[in-house]
């Protein structure tokens, strides 16, 4: 390169600062003057966009009015990501907010079309693609096919093929369970009917609003659907979508059903979902019990902020089925007195903060009981610092011995989002083979002692 390219390159160089800079200033004018955002909020927009001008769009000789959704779905989809030495996740709906404020500016200034404009904006809401892209770098094992895989429509089409039902494909249902339902004169329980509601009701409002920061539902959402379901769960005003745990069950089951799909911070309905309502209470009934027992993570269902281990005790649930199986029909049992109240609690890892009972007793068997399997008995427990209630005993009921059956066999594989560690995964393999105290042995001609009437071999056997 001789002197004079030298020169000419310098002068480019200094003519595009100087007008990122004049662009930068009349949008943080914008920003402030006709929009009334903080000083804090504007410097952080133009800090964003400054960057993603002087490190990205520079090297391509393009300036920062000249935004299309193209350079944002490269800078955001790949270069952020490969190339930011501290780029993290969190970093994506910051970017996207700035991205879409700018296209605004650029419109009304004149430099941006409606047609780039709306792209722009389609593109800013596509939160969980640039997600992905994160979290399928860091686990690929072919970074170069990964970098070629950066298309946000041929991800958008995909997702739409996966929420869809074609042909005589069905939802994942156990069909023997089914059929076992039918055979009982299966009566639906309140989970059943009120996640309907809630499914109907998200139907209804077509684009539910979550919150920006976890993208759960909003507050005046459920308390609605409380008011709806009469179930008084919303005992406190200030309460959220996770402190109340069948509600939270809800919003994750419908989400691993694939009955909704969160773009931006709105919950759109699938065509999955009113496959969902349209099958029998049998159906929900299993597809329901089997999202909550198997599919979903019990550390995702319990509150963000609980600690302990709650996964060692889902890796032994089945042995936690059985010792619930033995529950004498129509008998409160004790959790503390009763020896199969104290067998059920020796199959939880006792890692909760309340002593011996483990957040399965705080979060799941709550959740559990609106399946019509057993009713709960609560007593009151005053601590140093809390006072809170604890699970007293449990009177299972004919319908939860033949659940409870069934649940026993399914085994103890814990599902794909289950967390996992060194820690969690030695308890879990010394619990392995933990013993459960058993009963009398049942015959197989003997009664069964759901009390059906029927013998053992041939109801819940």
């Amino acid at each position: 390169m001789n002197l004079y390219d030298l020169t000419e390159e310098k002068e480019s160089e200094k003519n595009y600062f100087e007008n990122l800079s004049k662009t930068l200033d009349a949008f943080s004018t914008d920003l402030s003057e006709n929009q009334g955002l903080k000083i804090e909020t504007v410097n952080r927009h133009v800090r964003r966009l400054g960057f993603f001008a002087e490190i990205y769009l520079y090297h391509r000789g393009v300036n920062l009015e000249e935004i299309h959704a193209d350079y944002i779905i490269d800078f955001l989809g790949d270069y952020y990501i490969r190339k930011v030495l501290d780029s993290k996740q969190s970093d994506i709906a910051p970017y996207l907010t700035s991205f879409k404020k700018f296209a605004k500016f650029a419109y009304e200034n004149g430099y941006l079309s409606k047609e780039d404009f709306d792209e722009i904006k389609m593109v800013c809401k596509q939160k969980e693609f640039f997600l992905h892209r994160f979290d399928t770098y860091f686990s690929s094992s072919d970074l170069e096919e990964w970098h070629f895989n950066n298309d946000l429509y041929q991800y958008l089409e995909e997702i739409e093929d996966e929420y869809s039902l074609t042909g005589d494909e069905k939802l994942n249902i156990d069909p023997n369970f089914v059929q076992l339902l039918m055979e009982k004169n299966f009566e639906a329980p309140i989970a059943v009917f009120a996640f309907s509601a809630f499914l109907e009701k998200i139907q209804s409002e077509a684009n539910v609003k979550l919150t920006s920061t976890r993208q759960h539902i909003t507050r005046n959402f459920w308390k609605e659907l409380d008011q709806l379901l009469n179930l008084q769960l919303f005992s406190k005003p200030t309460l959220n979508q996770e402190d109340i745990g069948l509600y939270h069950y809800f919003y994750l089951l419908g989400e691993h059903l694939k009955l909704y799909r969160i773009t931006g911070n709105k919950l759109i309905p699938t065509k999955l979902l009113p496959h969902y309502q349209a099958l029998s209470h049998e159906e929900k009934f299993v597809l329901m019990m089997d999202g909550l027992w198997n599919q979903l993570s019990w550390h995702e269902i319990q509150p963000s902020h609980t600690g302990g281990r709650i996964e060692i005790t889902q890796a032994r649930r089945s042995n936690l089925a059985d010792v619930l199986s033995q529950f004498p029909v129509g008998e409160k049992i004790s959790l503390k007195e009763d020896r199969l109240g104290i067998s059920l609690i020796n199959q939880t890892f006792t890692g909760g903060f309340i002593g011996s009972a483990d957040h399965f007793f705080l979060y799941i068997l709550p959740i559990i009981e609106y399946f019509g399997l057993f009713n709960l008995d609560y007593q009151l427990k005053e601590g140093k610092y809390e006072s809170y209630y604890e699970i007293a005993s449990i009177e299972m009921n004919p319908f939860g011995h033949f659940t409870c059956n069934h649940l026993k066999k399914m085994g103890n594989t814990l599902p794909e989002n289950a967390p996992s560690n060194s820690i969690s995964d030695l308890f879990i393999q010394m619990g392995a083979n933990q013993p459960i105290v058993k009963p009398e042995k049942i015959g197989r001609n003997d009664p069964c002692p759901c009390g059906s009437g029927k013998k053992y071999k041939r109801c819940c056997m």
